[in-house]
């Protein structure tokens, strides 16, 4: 059975307001738009199974080589072509953290080792996770924002957990498909310093959240390690990257200036919607802080009823998190949203609650 994630608006009926997918408030760009439709032109082509002219635009956004990249179905085809590659024997995955991680490792059979997040901490990571890093673990996932809970590495953690995997021989893959929605993000990115880690380290990024296109599939990953990403071609499949997906991407590339507006609002509706939860009573709503496009809290029943279920009678769907490793019942996340859909989540909740204003 696949793993339920964020979206899965085909399960339910009416308008759904989605706040269970995290992608950029703003939609797809008329830009991106525009290319998509007119790559249609080519729907009798065969697909560029090199992604040559994407791969040259990422590595022009990106700041790195054409030759170190390597373009995939979206980031959870990248995610499980590398560990395939890897073959490792033993990976270490903090939890709570993006399914498809372990769903990656089970395929190959290795071993895993949990560095279980604490709530008491906010779900922080801490420099506690360098001791899980031993010399058996040779292969180490980190989300940066974790997803679900928001929460960015500093770069100074990010550089001692690479320098630790570079010690013991574990290889690296930082997944960064959130962190352009991080107000920080040019000091948390780890893709300059790459080339540093270049036997260690990955990068792994989509267009699917900051551009709003999770329907095309599209991502990328980078490294310096050339043999990694042969690794990676030998174990992909051919063509899984659409005329379609190819000619939007390449527009993406070039839409670079909705990054700073969306960081901003995102940034300010964050604060809102954060605002807003605190005002509510820790044993009916616990927030916990995010650097993200989203937001993680603990809710309890609502007259006997989980609240996503409650929230779906007003046709609102939210992510229940019960079914995350190291969560529980009770977590759920929602999307930062455009202020008016943000404004009717809040007045349900406080409905639900009993705290509609008069």
């Amino acid at each position: 059975m696949i793993k339920t994630h964020g979206g899965d608006i085909y399960s339910y009926e009416g308008n759904i307001l989605d706040f269970s997918v995290n992608i950029s408030p703003f939609g797809v760009d008329k830009r991106i738009l525009s290319a998509a439709g007119a790559s249609l032109d080519n729907l009798e082509r065969y697909p560029d199974v090199e992604c040559r002219r994407l791969r040259e635009a990422i590595g022009a956004k990106e700041g790195v080589p054409r030759e170190n990249i390597i373009c995939g179905n979206g980031a959870a085809e990248l995610i499980f072509n590398a560990v395939l590659a890897c073959k490792p024997k033993k990976v270490l995955l903090t939890a709570p953290a993006f399914a498809e991680y372990e769903r990656a490792v089970n395929v190959t059979g290795a071993e895993k080792k949990y560095h279980i997040l604490s709530e008491d901490t906010g779900f922080q990571i801490g420099e506690d996770i360098l001791q899980d890093i031993d010399e058996d673990v040779d292969l180490v996932f980190i989300c940066n924002p974790n997803n679900p809970t928001g929460r960015v590495i500093s770069r100074e953690l990010m550089m001692k957990i690479a320098d630790r995997c570079m010690e013991k021989g574990a290889r690296l893959i930082i997944d960064e498909c959130f962190i352009d929605f991080a107000e920080s993000v040019s000091d948390l990115t780890m893709v300059p310093f790459l080339q540093k880690y270049a036997h260690t380290a990955m990068v792994v990024k989509a267009f699917t959240k900051m551009y709003a296109v999770p329907g095309l599939r599209i991502g990328y990953a980078m490294t310096y390690d050339t043999e990694l990403i042969d690794a990676m071609q030998d174990v992909r499949q051919p063509w899984s990257v659409s005329v379609v997906a190819e000619g939007a991407g390449i527009a993406a590339c070039g839409c670079s200036d909705i990054e700073e507006e969306t960081r901003r609002y995102v940034a300010e509706e964050r604060r809102y919607l954060m605002d807003e939860l605190r005002s509510f009573p820790d044993e009916k709503i616990k927030v916990f802080d995010t650097d993200a496009n989203y937001i993680l809290f603990k809710a309890s029943l609502i007259n006997g009823e989980s609240l996503d279920k409650a929230l779906l009678k007003a046709n609102i769907l939210i992510r229940n998190c019960s079914d995350y490793r190291g969560l529980g019942e009770g977590f759920f996340r929602i999307a930062v949203r455009k202020h008016e859909e943000n404004e009717m989540l809040i007045r349900e909740l406080k409905r639900l609650c009993g705290q509609a204003e008069e």
